[in-house]
């Protein structure tokens, strides 16, 4: 998309106006600004998700916080159909809104200068996040407490695996407690899976995994007595799924723990009750709640 200056000139996306006018901070806008703190990385569709607000409206409030850097812009590589979406992080003015807000803004925030893999791997996890967070709001769930591949790498566990001299860093790419009223709260690591690893290494991750629920250690860090391990297919054809789905299977006795989707099955009105998961040990896809 090309856009005009207050002059008239054309300017690219990637181009802030040279003299933007003046502007009043909204509700809106505070709450994009969080909005992109707390998931790092947001593309305009994730903010027109998580605000409910029509797309134009989202594209000039997006705007407006880029010309007046509170938010900066990143780009995907091109596509094959031409265009270049725009991503958003914080920028200075972004960092003092929430400061000014009384919110402790941590000094690790994302650069420019980040891997189109990265990105590509932030926005499906951001994507998942948004629709099963969107979804227990309307069911009158809560998700307690999540944790990003981010927070995660700072601090984890390493796991003894049976038939390798090394123990095995266990970083999932998320961590979340669910509370469901009357059934209580499941805790759920996520795997986003763009194919990159072979299904060999994968089954390594979940023999990992095997170990760290029977040596006892997620009990002793997460306060809880087991887990479901939530793997996305995301960037590639839902015949992964079944490969890791089959992966899985092969390292035996692991219960009902893993289960396994494609994001593009996955949105706010399915992603907890339709029947889009295949699970270890059930012939049939089931809901997840």
């Amino acid at each position: 998309m090309v856009s005009s200056n207050n002059d008239g000139k054309r300017r690219l996306p990637q181009e802030r106006s040279e003299n933007p006018p003046p502007m009043r901070e909204s509700d809106n806008d505070r709450r994009i600004v969080q909005f992109v703190y707390r998931y790092r990385i947001l593309s305009q569709k994730h903010v027109e998700m998580l605000l409910e607000r029509s797309p134009s409206t989202v594209q000039r409030l997006l705007r407006r916080l880029y010309d007046h850097r509170y938010l900066e812009r990143l780009f995907l590589p091109v596509t094959t159909l031409g265009s270049s979406p725009a991503l958003y992080i914080l920028d200075k003015r972004g960092v003092s809104m929430l400061q000014r807000m009384g919110i402790e803004v941590e000094t690790n925030l994302p650069s420019k200068s980040l891997s189109s893999m990265f990105l590509d791997h932030t926005l499906a996890i951001n994507t998942f996040r948004i629709a099963i967070t969107q979804a227990c709001q309307r069911q009158g769930y809560e998700i307690v407490r999540w944790l990003t591949d981010h927070d995660l790498k700072s601090d984890y566990d390493r796991v003894k695996v049976v038939g390798k001299q090394r123990a095995i860093s266990l970083i999932p790419d998320s961590y979340f407690q669910l509370y469901v009223p009357e059934r209580g709260t499941g805790h759920f690591f996520v795997e986003l899976d763009r194919g990159t690893m072979t299904t060999e290494r994968f089954a390594d991750k979940v023999r990992a995994y095997v170990s760290y629920y029977k040596s006892n250690q997620f009990e002793q860090r997460y306060r809880a007595k087991g887990f479901r391990v939530l793997t996305v297919v995301d960037g590639i054809g839902d015949k992964r799924v079944n490969n890791l789905f089959n992966a899985a299977d092969r390292v035996g006795r692991i219960g009902r723990r893993f289960w396994f989707t494609h994001l593009n099955l996955i949105d706010t009105s399915s992603v907890l009750t339709d029947a889009i998961w295949r699970v270890s040990g059930e012939p049939k896809r089931q809901s997840l709640l």
